[in-house]
């Protein structure tokens, strides 16, 4: 699978810094917690009524982090895409004897 990605360069990281900053000092950004539970509970009550087992929250943001990078994603699944990569190298690492029977 081939991760379609572009490394930032220097001044664009750093804006993309600020940026984070300035979401994480806004008071109205709602954090997870169990007073949240409901909403968890009916965004994935929608996933399995439509048969849909992919998280919403896959694509949200075109900006990454990959090997100490900020990236900006060139592919619409390149969250997904990035999980399922890591998800098989993990399996092919540790449960390679476990695969084979």
């Amino acid at each position: 699978m081939q991760l379609k990605y572009r490394k930032l360069g220097k001044k664009e990281s750093e804006k993309v810094i600020i940026q984070i900053i300035d979401v994480l000092l806004d008071k109205s950004l709602p954090y997870s917690g169990e007073h949240r539970k409901k909403e968890w509970e009916k965004g994935w009550r929608q996933n399995l009524n439509e048969k849909d087992w992919e998280p919403r929250y896959f694509g949200k943001y075109k900006i990454n982090r990959r090997n100490g990078y900020f990236v900006e994603a060139l592919d619409e699944n390149y969250e997904r895409d990035t999980l399922y990569s890591l998800c098989s190298k993990v399996f092919k690492k540790y449960l390679k004897k476990v695969l084979r029977k």
